[in-house]
């Protein structure tokens, strides 16, 4: 595996989720140095969801690993531009997420 492009000094974090038309979803992603190398990954059923509170929870979990370990340089991936809009944009407190997406804020720290 090739290094980050941008940082190796970094993290990288590669998420994604998984929506089966019928409602049932699930969350993965992995977590790696910006030399390449393996840190730590994730995976997990969501139960009964839509696919943006799949996209939505997911991103949070994989934001949360490396935030754990105390990192705060942090490159993330992910597929949907309308989960990093959300969560990167003010939260109107109407949206149906907006629990979720005040948390997910606070531990990016966005205002």
């Amino acid at each position: 595996m090739s290094s980050h492009p941008t940082r190796e000094d970094c993290f990288v974090l590669n998420v994604d989720e998984s929506y089966l038309g019928d409602g049932r979803a699930g969350a993965g992603g992995l977590l790696r140095r910006g030399d390449g190398s393996w840190v730590t990954g994730f995976n997990g059923f969501l139960g009964i969801a839509n696919n943006t509170y799949a996209e939505l929870m997911t991103l949070f979990v994989g934001v949360k690993l490396p935030n754990n370990m105390g990192c705060n340089q942090v490159c993330c991936y992910s597929d949907s531009k309308t989960i990093i809009d959300i969560v990167t944009k003010p939260v109107n407190k109407y949206h149906c997420y907006a629990s979720v997406i005040a948390c997910f804020q606070k531990l990016l720290r966005i205002d």
